[in-house]
């Protein structure tokens, strides 16, 4: 159903609240920012879709491990972000380091997610995108907390990874400094866990391998559908 606005000017459903009342149904808002819900949009608009919606799962998601470990490097391509936004949401604050090392080339899709970028502690965002991102809407999507790097350009991951897992490793209080991965000690990296989703199977499979050799879990969850 289209969404109009009411008294308030607030952008409302009147359909699906007066559906929900009367089913006690679940209501699922899509913004169309990618081209998966950009073409649900058009779908649902034209009004030829008569069949009901079909809901397959619910899943128990490979991000489910997160609770087991106490720092989250969470990496993502696309739409593939939902999952680390869930994990951030779950474990507020100090609970668990989340690192967010993200690639998009989608500009709506940066803008739409960027004010939830405050539930991390870092986050490394590779704009890979044709639309120009202005210099006004770069510092809105970096806030003003320092902690988001934005850089307009394809990003190796797995190098972004040993940077922070080293950086972060050589903060501690008790830690000496280490210059690369490997000389952290095995017992510190074993509370490391790196997470993908996205569409990208040979980036899956790279950060799988990168994470092997380094002994540090991994976990992902890839769209083959």
């Amino acid at each position: 159903y289209k969404a109009r606005y009411d008294s308030n000017n607030e952008s409302v459903n009147f359909h699906a609240r007066e559906d929900q009342k009367r089913y006690e149904t679940t209501q699922v808002f899509i913004a169309p920012v990618g081209n998966w819900s950009q073409r649900l949009n058009v779908e649902v608009s034209n009004g030829t879709q008569r069949s009901s919606c079909w809901v397959r799962g619910p899943f128990n998601s490979p991000y489910s491990i997160g609770n087991s470990f106490s720092h989250l490097v969470l990496t993502a391509t696309g739409i593939g972000i939902t999952p680390s936004l869930a994990i951030a949401a779950q474990y507020p604050g100090e609970t668990r380091t989340k690192i967010l090392i993200w690639s998009c080339k989608c500009a709506k899709m940066l803008k739409f997610f960027a004010p939830l970028f405050e539930d991390f502690h870092m986050i490394i965002v590779y704009y890979t995108g044709k639309e120009m991102i202005s210099y006004d809407e770069s510092l809105s999507i970096k806030g003003s907390k320092g902690n988001v790097f934005l850089q307009m350009k394809r990003g190796d991951m797995s190098q972004a990874i040993c940077t922070v897992v080293t950086s972060f490793e050589s903060s501690m209080k008790d830690n000496i400094p280490f210059s690369k991965i490997e000389m952290i000690p095995i017992d510190l990296l074993s509370s490391w866990c790196v997470m993908y989703c996205g569409g990208l199977k040979r980036l899956r499979d790279d950060l799988a391998s990168f994470c092997r050799s380094e002994g540090v879990q991994f976990n992902s969850e890839v769209f083959d559908w």
